[in-house]
């Protein structure tokens, strides 16, 4: 199962349905352009802090999911990647399901 999330995260990338990196994903979120905020697991607290109160600031659903910044990035094409940001509402909800099924198969 967890492959499947990770491999429709990287369908999703190249769909042009996600923003990566902490510097575009506050931008994105500061413009209201997103609509769930994704945090990897072993994210600096620091950031995830951040990234937190911007999505509570900017009422944006936010989730952590159970992969590290590794395993994040490696199915997106990056080496790390801590924070994405969904950009379409339709998409964000799939997400979220994909969310829910991964939690209720632990």
């Amino acid at each position: 199962m967890q492959d499947n999330f990770l491999g429709f995260l990287g369908l999703i990338r190249k769909s042009g349905g996600l923003i990566l990196g902490d510097e575009a994903v506050g931008l994105a979120l500061q413009q209201g352009k997103g609509q769930l905020l994704l945090i990897a697991e072993d994210s600096a607290k620091r950031l995830a802090d951040r990234m937190n109160n911007l999505a509570d600031i900017c009422s944006i659903t936010k989730r952590t999911l159970p992969y590290t910044k590794e395993q994040l990035g490696s199915a997106l094409g990056k080496a790390a990647c801590a924070v994405i940001c969904v950009n379409d509402q339709k998409l964000a909800a799939a997400i979220l399901a994909k969310i829910d099924a991964l939690k209720a198969a632990k």
